[in-house]
């Protein structure tokens, strides 16, 4: 893409929660059926570092629920236990993998479920 400078992308949380009818979400991960041909699809936190490591990226976000607003505590509780779980598991794949020259960075957008509490 002949681009010289740092590549953000996004892990596609806020993008299962624009599904929300049409998805269903577990331990594993976000499985879901394309709007577009009805394909089962599933989002984990190995495979959205692992997409987001090949496309280049530098700064890569977390794969999060993205819990909707309103909601009640009992909710945002298990939104961000389940996020954390997550987390735990794309951390553990960050590590196993070797990046092709220089550094990067891995953001947890905890934001999304922690103003969901104030």
């Amino acid at each position: 893409m002949s681009w010289d400078r740092p590549i953000l992308t996004d892990s596609g949380g806020y993008q299962v929660f624009s599904l929300t009818g049409n998805r269903k979400l577990t331990d594993e991960g976000a499985v879901f059926k394309s709007h577009i041909d009805g394909s089962r699809h599933l989002f984990t936190p190995e495979n959205t570092v692992d997409i987001q490591r090949i496309i280049g990226a530098d700064i890569m976000m977390a794969f999060d629920e993205c819990a909707p607003w309103p909601c009640d505590y009992s909710y945002a509780k298990k939104s961000v236990a389940l996020t954390h779980h997550w987390l735990d598991r794309a951390v553990v794949r960050l590590m196993k993998l070797t990046r092709y020259g220089g550094k990067y960075s891995f953001f947890f957008l905890l934001y999304r479920v922690v103003h969901l509490m104030i």
